[in-house]
């Protein structure tokens, strides 16, 4: 069973800006969409995102390869392109449709897969957060990283499949027999399930994650089969 702790970590500070690949960051948001998900999903847990360090050299490889072709990246305040004045960091990547704040690869707020400055993001965030790091045990290699963050960049500005979304979450909540009433409301907000499945992808791209089919998680059930797998730490509280 899992166990964690409610209260905030007093390293809180340190365990943020200490993130690494592959840790991921369980949230619980104030809004009647959040509390839908946690209580029609019996978790605490309504949204998931994680971290990946993105290389320079991974971001020019990528970008010579077409990766970003479909995209219009935002350049530096300077006018210096993105990919030419890019520098080793850690990001904040995730699917939501409700984050305001525009993302660093593309300048604009984006309904679907971003990225964003980690504290910046976790200070910003209307809820409680909590971080499972990647078990010191069984840290990524060079090559796992790489393969991470190229699995999430091709991923960037994607959009969220409305129906898949509902397919993901509507069942768990019709099975539990909780807030069906809601559901024909929810369509626009359903897409926040997305943010599960993105980084069960994600994992399971580096074999870091069970073979099974990434779409069918929700939050709470994402981190338990993260504890479950073992490559990871039980959810602490840093807000």
């Amino acid at each position: 069973m899992m166990t964690f702790s409610g209260e905030i970590a007093p390293n809180a500070a340190a365990i943020i800006a200490g993130l690494g690949s592959g840790d991921i960051l369980a949230m619980a948001g104030r809004s009647r969409v959040s509390r839908t998900i946690k209580v029609g999903t019996c978790s605490r847990f309504s949204h998931v995102a994680g971290i990946s360090r993105i290389s320079h050299e991974l971001l020019k490889r990528l970008a010579r390869q077409g990766a970003f072709d479909h995209l219009q990246l935002q350049p530096f305040p300077d006018g210096t392109p993105l990919v030419a004045g890019w520098t080793d960091r850690h990001v904040l990547i995730e699917a939501t449709t409700l984050c305001t704040d525009p993302c660093i690869f593309l300048g604009t707020p984006v309904r679907g897969v971003q990225a964003h400055v980690p504290a910046e993001r976790i200070a910003k965030y209307d809820g409680q957060v909590w971080v499972c790091k990647v078990n010191p045990d069984y840290p990524l290699t060079d090559v796992e990283e790489d393969q991470l963050a190229t699995y999430l960049l091709r991923q960037l500005g994607k959009p969220y499949d409305d129906p898949g979304a509902l397919m993901s979450v509507a069942g768990e909540i019709l099975r539990r027999t909780v807030l069906i009433k809601w559901l024909l409301g929810w369509r626009a907000d359903l897409n926040k399930v997305f943010c599960d499945r993105l980084w069960a992808g994600a994992l399971r791209s580096i074999n870091r994650f069970a073979f099974e089919n990434p779409g069918g998680y929700t939050p709470g059930s994402f981190v338990l089969r993260l504890l479950e797998v073992g490559m990871h730490l039980e959810p602490v509280r840093v807000k």
